[in-house]
């Protein structure tokens, strides 16, 4: 994601980064602070903040169809494994995943950009309203970068049912 926009992070701090803000996220309250500290620390190393903090929404933002993805898989599997699923419950998830879905594909449209951009652009005064207009100009990037979010999804999609079926495989070992 940060090759995407063109942010020539070296493995070596790209790894560094990486595992200093999960132990920054694991000590700290919530995941958002090792999250923070990454794109601080990418900031650091680029000179570019707007650009690492757009990583890490997108990094999220597949992370989450992901989940959501896998998530249907295995209510699909519940229906097949325990048949009757209340068709409420059903429906409910299905639309909140098609809400989740189009959010992502709005944000990465350009006309959602030039849609923030003019809002940015009556509000330019406030210093936070700045760094929010070049975060959405960095973030709108990745709607030409399709090739690099279909790639990464693939990846993240894996990695996610690696740690699923190892949770799948503890609970089979525990009789559960």
């Amino acid at each position: 994601l940060l090759r995407a926009l063109a942010l020539d992070v070296p493995l070596a701090s790209r790894v560094r980064i990486y595992y200093q803000a999960t132990v920054s996220g694991i000590l700290l309250p919530t995941s958002v602070g090792g999250d923070l500290l990454r794109g601080h620390w990418i900031a650091q190393e680029t000179g570019e903040a707007q650009k690492g903090f757009a990583s890490i929404l997108m990094e999220k933002g597949i992370g989450l169809l992901s989940a959501v993805g896998w998530a249907l898989l295995g209510l699909a599997g519940l229906i097949v494994v325990h048949g009757g699923m209340p068709w409420l419950f059903v429906g409910a998830f299905m639309v909140a995943s098609l809400v989740v879905a189009g959010a992502f594909a709005l944000s990465v449209q350009a006309a959602t950009h030039a849609f923030l951009r003019r809002q940015f652009n009556k509000l330019r005064q406030a210093r936070a309203v700045e760094f929010l207009a070049r975060l959405s100009e960095a973030y709108a990037t990745y709607g030409e970068r399709r090739t690099a979010l279909l790639s990464n999804g693939v990846v993240t999609l894996f990695e996610q049912g690696v740690q699923i079926l190892a949770v799948l495989m503890q609970a089979s070992a525990l009789g559960i």
